[in-house]
């Protein structure tokens, strides 16, 4: 960690090795090893900022799976290390891992809340007005609302109320209700037509 301080680019073509090291550490049965794993990843998010595939791609996978370890010392450090992730590197690249195929219907609730936890923070860092009003952040954007969206029909709790944070804080934007239907898709919308609607009479009355 040493070395990404002060000379990062040293460590440049030796990620994917490093990358994949730590994948083979956070799959260790000591919870010292797994922390540690975890907390050299959260350092080199912030300093290398590397997202060379697929080593990138596993190793974040890998984090979401220990940040709901039952030992809270991993699963802290995992959910720092996802926080870094999402800090430090490109809005595009994270949002990718977040909204895979896989992370809106993944069979462990926990991993649903951090995903939607993680989204709601990317919005915080992006910035409301950026994401609506940047054509660059088309793509984004409807990753970012298909997913709230079906969030908001989850069985777990924090999922649920991060989605609707997240969308809260897009509904004030002019843009939001044009943007919106022209992104996700109708069969979504219907499915959630009356969460969305009290979210805007909550938005309503908190403007």
């Amino acid at each position: 960690m040493h070395i990404s301080r002060i000379e990062p680019e040293l460590l440049d073509s030796n990620m994917p090795r490093i990358y994949r090291t730590l994948c083979s550490l956070l799959r260790n049965t000591r919870p010292h090893v797994v922390r540690t794993a975890c907390q050299v990843a959260m350092e080199l998010y912030k300093t290398v900022q590397c997202t060379q595939r697929p080593e990138f791609d596993e190793l974040a996978s890998t984090l979401l799976l220990k940040s709901t370890h039952t030992n809270k010392g991993i699963r802290n450090d995992a959910q720092r290390a996802l926080d870094s992730m999402v800090s430090h590197l490109p809005p595009a690249t994270c949002i990718r891992i977040l909204t895979n195929e896989h992370s809106a219907s993944h069979k462990n609730p926990l991993i649903r809340a951090t995903i939607s936890h993680l989204l709601y923070n990317i919005i915080n860092i992006i910035g409301v007005e950026c994401l609506l009003s940047n054509p660059n952040f088309k793509d984004l954007r409807r990753k970012i609302f298909t997913m709230c969206t079906k969030f908001l029909l989850d069985g777990n709790n924090e999922t649920r109320n991060d989605a609707k944070k997240t969308l809260k804080a897009m509904m004030g934007h002019p843009d939001f209700d044009i943007l919106f239907y022209q992104d996700v898709d109708w069969k979504i919308i219907s499915s959630v037509e009356k969460q969305l609607v009290s979210l805007k009479c909550n938005q309503t009355h908190t403007v």
